[in-house]
């Protein structure tokens, strides 16, 4: 095999994510938006942010996508995918790992994540080169503020499997001690089984909570916001033997709810 040939196929290793990036490349990870500054961040805060967010109109992001997204196939959606060497908390001693959602498809409004530590929150860029992308459609280049569609959990005892994942209006879910997805969750659901369209609340914002070396408990907050409430949530996730979820949420109406529950 000539050198040449050599760097190609070593070249598509690469991109494929079957060999390591090299340590210029592998610092290109995740990173704050420009111009950004931490700011502080609390349970608290996030409840009020969510009842004044409740006095105001309800603001939709549904045609902000570009058409390359909109349009995307199936297949080429699957075909994108986060590369694992970029995970936030990748190289840190952290038992957890956090790899991001692209948008497209069915997930079409975009999703602000943010990494918090020592209760100070800075929000992450979104950047395409996070991403590979085999599909046949091409995507061209995308906006820097294009945001996520959601992000999945990575844990210590086997980084290549994904823990739990919050992704679609406020549906999330977590494995077992088998390492099987059961069914999906919501955080809200209204007006099911009437006799009206039912509303699909989502999780427009998600903060994630940096854990302490040592730590296996990963905290997580989100906003929630549909055209009839919004509501601040937190998550404790605690993998253990078998996965335990604490959820808390206050929620803030901007309309009277017929129906509402948990599905």
């Amino acid at each position: 095999m000539d050198r040449r040939t050599l760097i190609k196929r070593l070249v598509a290793l690469v991109s494929a994510g079957a060999l390591p990036l090299s340590p210029l490349v592998k610092g290109a990870g995740l990173k704050p938006v420009a111009g950004s500054s931490p700011r502080a961040f609390s349970y608290a805060w996030l409840k009020g942010r969510a009842r004044a967010l409740a006095a105001a109109a309800y603001v939709s992001h549904q045609d902000e996508l570009p058409q390359s997204l909109k349009s995307i196939s199936w297949d080429d959606y699957q075909a994108i995918a986060f590369r694992s060497d970029r995970a936030l908390w990748r190289d840190d001693d952290s038992a957890f790992q956090i790899q991001l959602f692209h948008l497209g498809l069915y997930f079409q409004q975009p999703v602000r994540i943010h990494e918090v530590i020592d209760g100070e929150a800075t929000e992450l860029a979104y950047r395409q080169d996070l991403f590979r992308y085999n599909g046949e459609q091409r995507l061209g280049d995308l906006p820097e503020d294009l945001g996520y569609a959601g992000f999945r959990v990575h844990y210590h005892n086997n980084f290549a499997l994904d823990l739990a994942a919050f992704l679609g209006a406020s549906y999330f879910r977590a494995v077992g001690s088998e390492m099987q997805y059961g069914l999906s969750a919501r955080g809200l659901a209204i007006d099911t089984g009437m006799d009206r369209k039912e509303e699909f609340p989502r999780f427009s914002e998600f903060w994630l909570e940096k854990p302490a070396s040592g730590s296996q408990l990963l905290r997580v907050w989100a906003l929630l916001d549909s055209p009839s409430t919004t509501g601040a949530y937190s998550f404790v996730l605690d993998p253990g033997r078998n996965m335990v979820m604490d959820v808390d949420a206050a929620l803030y109406p901007r309309t009277e709810i017929a129906r509402a529950g948990i599905a």
